[in-house]
């Protein structure tokens, strides 16, 4: 009977441990408030994202709410056309929060850019300014959806229990482990 009590408190400790983490599509199209020249494209990888389409400018800006006031990490990623047409000068400029955080060109070097970026709040707003030397839309960038991730999660109650009990089940069994040995 003690074992059995010892291993459920050995769960609860092992499974106090680990902590939900919360996360956060980043859908662009879904998200925006305002655009220019721009539409949602799906690549055929399955990645939906936004483009540029047949225009020189063009731009695209939004809110996106996330669950809880936290610090979250960003991630998402720009890619670039893979033509041997594409203009090495055409750049998408990334804003987030008005704050400039990265321009990337169409580099016929790298055909995908990670963007990662940290924020602290419920939500954040977001701006791509595109610019290009042609209007084809099939040789401009495009700014893949993401995801929205807690950096640093915090355990909820029920997990901080778990936690607690394995504690004191291994605080107990260690206790009378060290109180048999001194009677043998």
């Amino acid at each position: 009977m003690r074992r059995i009590l010892g291993i459920i408190l050995l769960l609860g400790f092992l499974l106090g441990i680990s902590c939900p983490v919360e996360a956060t599509v980043l859908d662009w199209w879904d998200s925006h408030n305002s655009q220019q020249n721009m539409y949602e494209v799906t690549s055929v990888l399955g990645v939906d994202g936004v483009r540029l389409h047949s225009s020189t400018t063009g731009f695209i800006l939004g809110t996106v709410n996330l669950a809880s006031s936290n610090t979250w990490d960003l991630n998402f990623s720009v890619r670039t056309d893979e033509s041997p047409s594409r203009d090495p000068n055409d750049a998408v400029e990334i804003f987030i929060n008005d704050l400039s955080i990265k321009t990337v060109f169409n580099d016929p070097m790298e055909h995908i850019h990670y963007i990662n970026y940290q924020i602290t709040g419920n939500s954040f707003d977001f701006k791509f300014q595109f610019n290009s030397s042609n209007a084809i839309y099939h040789l401009h960038q495009w700014v893949e959806n993401g995801e929205a991730t807690i950096s640093n999660p915090v355990p909820e109650p029920t997990t901080m229990l778990l936690l607690g009990f394995g504690l004191l089940g291994l605080a107990g069994i260690s206790r009378k482990k060290k109180r048999c040995s001194t009677y043998s």
